[in-house]
């Protein structure tokens, strides 16, 4: 079954790598330096709340007019973006980039053959928050993920991942699937729904945006959407 998790919603490692100066000049100006470069899991405005032999999930929300410091990426990196304002990226060594994704946006960065160090700042009116695993160490092609029905879209695949989104609208429901692989669940919109299980056993949940979930493969489950709002999730299944 599935373990529902909250992320933390304001929860920051705080270092003296720290600063307030959503900026180009800021960047560039780091950039001219030699910045320290830290671990992801030291690095402020990201929270790493759970991990297993697969995979560790891993939250950033950079509130605005907030800049992250310089950290590496070194493992494959599967996430989507639950809110997205305009934001500056620096990667080590080139200019600064301004852009602005799309909510529910699903990005697989290849960073185990492309490692990375960068840097983000927030210069949008609301918080950048990404929510996604980071694979560990381990062979592809452990599990086979199986096609699922409408109204899953498949949003993407590779030998790493295969990534879903669910949408549902009021009173709609998703058939019942089995899950060959384990997942990673993100809620993208909130709602209320009910996993229902073969046994006829039903598992009803009040979700906000950010909530996650491990599930783990052989779970089988169907989803109705029993609140007045649609819902969204993503999921990734690791092949």
């Amino acid at each position: 079954m599935s373990s529902f998790k909250r992320a933390p919603a304001r929860r920051q490692f705080l270092c003296g790598c720290c600063a307030s100066f959503g900026s180009a000049a800021f960047l560039l100006k780091t950039m001219a330096g030699s910045p320290d470069i830290l671990p992801l899991e030291l690095a402020p405005y990201h929270v790493l709340p759970f991990d297993n032999q697969y995979a560790r999930f891993i939250v950033s929300r950079i509130p605005p007019g907030k800049v992250g410091s310089w950290h590496r990426h070194l493992r494959d990196f599967a996430f989507v973006y639950v809110q997205a304002p305009l934001i500056e990226v620096a990667v080590l060594g080139k200019d600064p980039v301004r852009t602005t994704r799309k909510v529910g946006e699903v990005v697989f960065a290849n960073y185990s053959k492309q490692p990375i160090a960068h840097q983000i700042a927030n210069i949008g009116d609301h918080d950048f928050h990404i929510m996604g695993i980071e694979l560990l160490d381990g062979p592809p092609s452990r599990f086979t993920p199986q096609d699922r029905p409408p109204p899953y879209i498949k949003v993407t695949e590779n030998d790493r991942i295969v990534g879903w989104r669910l949408v549902l609208e009021p009173q709609q429901s998703a058939p019942s699937i089995t899950q060959a692989a384990p997942a990673a669940r993100f809620v993208i919109r909130p709602g209320i729904f009910s996993e229902v299980y073969p046994e006829k056993t039903r598992h009803e949940l009040n979700l906000s945006q950010g909530d996650f979930a491990w599930i783990d493969p052989g779970v089988s489950r169907a989803i109705e959407n029993l609140g007045n709002s649609t819902i969204e999730f993503v999921e990734f299944e690791i092949k």
